[in-house]
C-alpha cells in the first residue's frame, strides 16, 4: 500500500517523548498539514486536551475529541488529522516495548471498538503532571538514570490511559487469560486472514474450542467470530482500496476471494457501496 509509516526512530532518539500542540485562536488545519495525510506509525500515542477541540479519522471513522477526551492512536491504525478549533494539549508517544502485555491486552481489548474515552479531572490532571515531569526530565537532564526514571514515568501514565478504558468498559478488566486469547486471536488474524476465514483456525491454535473463542470475541466486540473476521478483512479491504492503486480484482486475490464477483458482493453487503464507489469516494 503507498500509506506512509512514521517509525519512532523518525520522532525521538528514545522510547518516548512528550509533544504540545497550542494553537489558540489559529485555525491548526494548516499548521498540521504534515500530519493530514493518512498513515499508521510504530508506536502509541496517548494525549489529553486541555482546551478546544480536533477531529481524527481513525480508519475511516471521523471521531471528535474535547477536554473530556483521552485520544488514545495504536500501532498500525490508520488515522489522519482533519481539523481543530483553538486546540491546546498535550500528548505522549510511547515505544511498544514500554507497554507490558497486560496493559497491552486492555488497550488492544478497548479499541476493538474504538471510540473516544472519557477520562475523570483527577486522571487528566495526574496524566497532565507525568507528562510534564517526562518533558522536564527530556529537556533538562541526561544520562543513563534519567532515562530510567523517563521509562518509569511513560509506564505510570501508560498504567492511567489503561484506567481510563477499564472504567470506560469494564469488559476491558476481564481475567487476563482471555485478554491474552484476544491480544493473540489478534495477531494470529493479523497475519493469516487472507488465507484461513474459519473461526475452527484459529481456535486450533489457540487450543481452545471454537464455542469459547466465540463467547469471548462476542463479550469483546458484540460479533461473534466469523462476523469478526469478516469486518477485519472488510477493514484491510478498505485500507487497500483507498491507499493503493491495485486493482479491486488484485485485491480480492490478495485478501484471499479467488471469486472476485464474490468479494465485490460481500464488500458491498458489508460496506454499503460497491468497491470501486468506494475507491472514487476516497480517491476525488
Amino acid at each position: 500500500m503507498n500509506l506512509p509509516l512514521h517509525t519512532i526512530s523518525q520522532v525521538t532518539e528514545a522510547e518516548t517523548a512528550v509533544r504540545r500542540i497550542d494553537f489558540g485562536q489559529l485555525d491548526s488545519h494548516d499548521l498540521l498539514s504534515y500530519v493530514d495525510y493518512s498513515h499508521r506509525d510504530d508506536y502509541y500515542m496517548f494525549g489529553i486536551i486541555r482546551s478546544g477541540e480536533c477531529t481524527l479519522n481513525i480508519d475511516f471513522n471521523d471521531y471528535r475529541f474535547t477536554p473530556r477526551h483521552m485520544m488514545c492512536l495504536c500501532p498500525g491504525q490508520v488515522h489522519s488529522f482533519i481539523g481543530s478549533v483553538q486546540l491546546c494539549g498535550i500528548g505522549i508517544i510511547v515505544d511498544s516495548s514500554l507497554v507490558d502485555d497486560n496493559t497491552r491486552h486492555i488497550i488492544d481489548r478497548y479499541t476493538l471498538d474504538y471510540r473516544p474515552a472519557e477520562i475523570s479531572p483527577m486522571q487528566r490532571d495526574e496524566l497532565e503532571r507525568i507528562l510534564e515531569l517526562i518533558e522536564l526530565r527530556q529537556h533538562t537532564c541526561d544520562g543513563h538514570r534519567s532515562a530510567g526514571i523517563i521509562h518509569h514515568l511513560a509506564r505510570a501514565a501508560v498504567d492511567i490511559v489503561a484506567e481510563v478504558f477499564v472504567e470506560n468498559d469494564p469488559a476491558c478488566n476481564a481475567p487476563s487469560s482471555r485478554n491474552r486469547i484476544i491480544a493473540a486471536f489478534n495477531d494470529l488474524l493479523s497475519k493469516h486472514m487472507s488465507s484461513h476465514r474459519r473461526p475452527s483456525y484459529y481456535s486450533d491454535r489457540l487450543n481452545i474450542s471454537t464455542v469459547y473463542l466465540n463467547q469471548i470475541v462476542k463479550e469483546a466486540t458484540g460479533m461473534n467470530t466469523g462476523n469478526y473476521i469478516r469486518a477485519r478483512i472488510m477493514l484491510e479491504a478498505k485500507r487497500m482500496l483507498a491507499h493503493s492503486t491495485l486493482p479491486v480484482n488484485e485485491i480480492a486475490t490478495a485478501l484471499g476471494f479467488d471469486d472476485h464477483a464474490y468479494f465485490t458482493r460481500a464488500f458491498t453487503l458489508c460496506v454499503g457501496i460497491s468497491p470501486a464507489s468506494f475507491r472514487r469516494k476516497y480517491i476525488d
